[in-house]
C-alpha cells in the first residue's frame, strides 16, 4: 500500500497538536487514521488479507516537511 499524501495532506500531518488524529484516504478507498503522539506518529490502517487493524509508530522527521 502506498501512502502518497497531497501537498496539503502533509501540511495537515505536520500541524497535528499531540494525540489529535485525522483520516487520510488513500488509493482505492482505503483510509489510514493517523494520531499525533510524543516523538512522531501512529499510523491505523486495515489489512484487508488478514482481516484486522494494523499500527505502526512512525518517528518524527521533519526531512519531509514542505512548511516550517
Amino acid at each position: 500500500m502506498l501512502f502518497n499524501l497531497t501537498t496539503e495532506n502533509q501540511k495537515a500531518l505536520y500541524e497535528l497538536k499531540l494525540h489529535e488524529s485525522q483520516l487520510f484516504e488513500l488509493e482505492y478507498g482505503v483510509e489510514i487514521i493517523v494520531i499525533r503522539v510524543p516523538g512522531g506518529w501512529i499510523y491505523q490502517y486495515p489489512r484487508l488479507d488478514a482481516k484486522s487493524m494494523w499500527a505502526v509508530f512512525v518517528p518524527f522527521d521533519n526531512e519531509f516537511q514542505l512548511v516550517q
